[in-house]
């Protein structure tokens, strides 16, 4: 299985142990109108979504699994019309509209969630704004859309396999 790291941080910046050494940088949503403006967070967010919608497309994969979910611990309500979280469980096959939802909160800190089909595609989220994406094959047309949009695509291997 091929799989990528996907971030906005340009892996020439990593320390020798891999942590990104600019320290000003942001890393989440928490930071808009700190560190980040909300004009760039919400361009970088849909930076990362249409990444996951190219390598979905490149497989032809049209719904995913909910392989892992759980809901933020910080009291967020995630039934704000986005997506009924009750309606929403671990093994439960779901669109690809759907997912791009469940990314969405899990990029906004709302929830956590894997995303995978067996055996051929997955989709894990990371501490610091860091996507893992594997598949079954290489998708070149989907790193280069990635990279086009100005995020890194390195070969790496999830720590959430």
């Amino acid at each position: 299985m091929y799989s990528w790291r996907i971030t906005k941080y340009d892996p020439a910046k990593r320390n020798p142990d891999g942590s990104y050494g600019e320290p000003k940088e942001w890393t989440s949503f928490s930071d808009v109108g700190e560190s980040v403006d909300e004009g760039t967070y919400l361009q970088t967010e849909e930076n990362y979504l249409q990444t996951i919608k190219a390598f979905m497309n490149e497989l032809d994969i049209t719904e995913v699994y909910v392989g892992a979910l759980e809901e933020n611990s910080h009291g967020n309500n995630v039934q704000n019309g986005a997506i009924d979280f009750l309606k929403i469980w671990q093994g439960k096959k779901i669109s690809a509209k759907e997912a791009m939802k469940l990314a969405r909160l899990t990029l906004r800190e709302k929830l956590w969630c894997k995303l995978i089909v067996p055996e051929q595609f997955f989709v894990h989220f990371g501490y610091d704004y860091h996507l893992y994406i594997g598949a079954y094959k290489d998708c070149p047309q989907a790193r280069k859309k990635a990279e086009m949009s100005g995020l890194y695509v390195e070969n790496f291997r999830s720590p959430y396999l």
